[in-house]
């Protein structure tokens, strides 16, 4: 079995190591011309990966080769298409290694106000089975068919994780995390992005201050947790067989199709067994509204 190591990204969206790229004036420079440049780094243990994105996205996918690959998307901008081609192609990627640590960045032709004339984005091929560390301040992060635990930390970018296997843990402040399929265990907390579960199967543990929480869960059968300040709760349990507890100390508790066996309730709670019992859901919110179904 191959031996797990951890390789870490930092993801510097919209900064740049020669300086901040100033907002493009979208009614100066009209066309656009896109093109790809392609280049790869050794994989090495422990291996510090940082990123520069220049707006644009990042995606981050697994591939069976000992190597990172690296597809950076040159988004070139001019006044023509002509104009815009030669700022794509005059677009320079710079990978600089030293001790454990590889750059990536851009230089791109500039205007004579100093505005950056192409928007680079990467999609990055890192080895099956090799855990990542992702960070990122403004720019959207999309993981997909990742085997390997991740660790993900946004500022106000959406992070978006699809069709992966492993565990996740999260910190995110005002973009929305997706999880349009999962297989693992999430764990984290967002301050006011929203947080969708489209298909987990495995175990949460997650708090969100006005986000909202929605999603589909198959869970394990180990101990899950979702809590809220504000942001309301809709859950889909698939299959379930909980003890669970819910409570909202303002807002409402709906429990859709659901049947509790051995229940009790209050003003502000609801407790009981669904099915067998053999794991343990809680959910708490202080003013939001939960609501759940079974299917």
């Amino acid at each position: 079995m191959k031996k797990k190591m951890v390789l870490l990204l930092i993801i510097l969206t919209g900064l740049s190591t020669f300086g901040c790229h100033k907002a493009i004036p979208l009614n100066m420079y009209s066309e656009r011309f896109d093109i790809v440049k392609n280049s790869e780094a050794d994989y090495l243990p422990g291996i510090v990966l940082e990123v520069e994105t220049s707006v644009k996205d990042l995606v981050i996918r697994n591939h069976e080769e000992e190597k990172i690959l690296i597809e950076a998307h040159i988004e070139g901008i001019g006044k023509s298409v002509e104009e815009a081609r030669e700022n794509a192609e005059k677009t320079e990627i710079e990978l600089s290694e030293q001790d454990n640590r590889i750059l990536i960045s851009n230089i791109s032709p500039r205007d004579a106000k100093g505005t950056s004339l192409a928007l680079v984005g990467y999609v990055i091929y890192i080895p099956e089975e090799f855990n990542a560390i992702l960070s990122s301040s403004t720019g959207d992060i999309l993981i997909e068919k990742v085997k390997g635990d991740l660790n993900l930390n946004n500022s106000t970018g959406d992070t978006i994780v699809d069709a992966c296997r492993g565990d996740v843990s999260f910190e995110i402040s005002t973009g929305l995390l997706r999880i349009n399929s999962l297989e693992g265990a999430l764990s984290g907390s967002s301050s006011t992005g929203d947080i969708f579960l489209e298909n987990l199967k495995g175990s949460v543990d997650i708090e969100t201050s006005t986000g909202d929480v929605r999603g589909k869960l198959q869970l394990s059968g180990s101990t899950d947790k979702i809590s809220t300040s504000t942001g309301d709760v809709r859950i889909e349990l698939i299959e379930p067989s909980l003890e669970v507890f819910f409570k909202s100390n303002t807002g409402k508790i709906d429990l859709g199709n659901l049947t509790l066996e051995s229940s009790e309730s209050d003003k502000k709670s609801v407790a009981g067994i669904i099915g067998k019992g053999e794991g343990k859901l809680e959910i708490v919110s202080s003013t939001g509204n939960i609501y759940l179904e079974s299917n």
